[in-house]
């Protein structure tokens, strides 16, 4: 299955009736859990992006999020490790850790403006028992500035990922793959991230993670997780960043195409007979494709 036909699976069994939300979930499931490897990447280069043809809070958007879970999921076995979907989070086991993931997709439009869109602190209560737990969304959707999240991520000991990350180490990884606890070490037990973002814990073992200095710098943050990332696939800076800007040139592919549906949606809003709702609705559309101009920059 190519990325392109996401939409087209996802829609053409909403319509049809004799299947629940349920039913059509699992067919999404199935088709992840089929994907080639080539397939896996080119999912995971546009995945996490909402489609703007989807209605807000729609069935449709809801699919989207597990079919989301579902790549996750296919890319973690992809990686050596055993994982499935449950419920609303993918589980996973190595050989000698679990781990509790959640993959988040925003629209264009409407990025992630608060730590409460990445619902961190809900994925470590959902943990249930497992050793590591990890956030995966698109990269330009984490905040490129001081943002609660990382501090949130480091008390919690969730793992922020992107995508882009996961794609990465699926292409240049070598095989038999290593075992990824390193990886979770690295970032989550050593304290390593915890330290950088300058958290200190207080008492003991109840003590809680505190801000000393309120250094809560992304690109601390993205640092570490790249150096231990590099030193797992054996790779170097230049080729992550080689795969970053190739990440961000579809971006603004996909940015177009979705400029192009509000194009085409303001024109038929034209030809509405009332004038009134025509200006409203051709505002709000306005301000839709001025909101992905701003989140890709262009």
């Amino acid at each position: 299955m190519r990325y392109d036909e996401v939409v087209s699976l996802i829609c053409s069994p909403s319509n049809d009736e004799r299947l629940d939300f349920t039913a059509r979930a699992n067919r999404l499931k199935v088709a992840a859990d089929a994907l080639t490897v080539e397939e896996v990447l080119e999912h995971l280069d546009y995945a996490g992006v909402i489609p703007e043809s989807f209605g807000q809070d729609s069935s449709e958007e809801m699919l989207y999020t597990k079919y989301c879970n579902a790549l996750l999921a296919r890319a973690l076995r992809e990686l050596g490790l055993k994982a499935r979907t449950d419920a609303a989070d993918v589980s996973a086991n190595g050989d000698d850790y679990s781990i509790v993931g959640n993959a988040k997709a925003f629209r264009l439009s409407r990025p992630p403006k608060h730590q409460k869109d990445f619902a961190v602190e809900a994925l470590n209560k959902r943990r249930k028992g497992a050793n590591f737990a990890c956030l995966v969304c698109p990269l330009y959707q984490y905040p490129d500035k001081g943002s609660q999240i990382y501090e949130l991520a480091a008390k919690c000991n969730v793992t922020l990922l992107s995508y882009s990350h996961l794609a990465f180490m699926i292409k240049r990884g070598p095989q038999p793959r290593p075992s990824l606890r390193d990886i979770w070490k690295e970032i989550i037990d050593r304290g390593s991230i915890k330290r950088k973002l300058q958290l200190r814990k207080v008492g003991s073992p109840e003590g809680y993670w505190r801000r000393v200095k309120g250094n809560t710098d992304p690109g601390t943050y993205w640092r570490a997780l790249d150096m231990a990332m590099l030193a797992w696939a054996g790779a170097n800076e230049a080729q992550w960043e080689e795969a970053r800007r190739a990440a961000s040139a579809r971006l603004r592919l996909w940015a177009e195409e979705q400029i192009q549906f509000y194009e085409r949606e303001k024109a038929r809003v034209e030809k509405l007979p009332n004038a009134t709702v025509v200006k409203e609705l051709v505002v709000e559309i306005d301000e839709k494709v001025q909101a992905i101009r701003e989140t890709v920059s262009i």
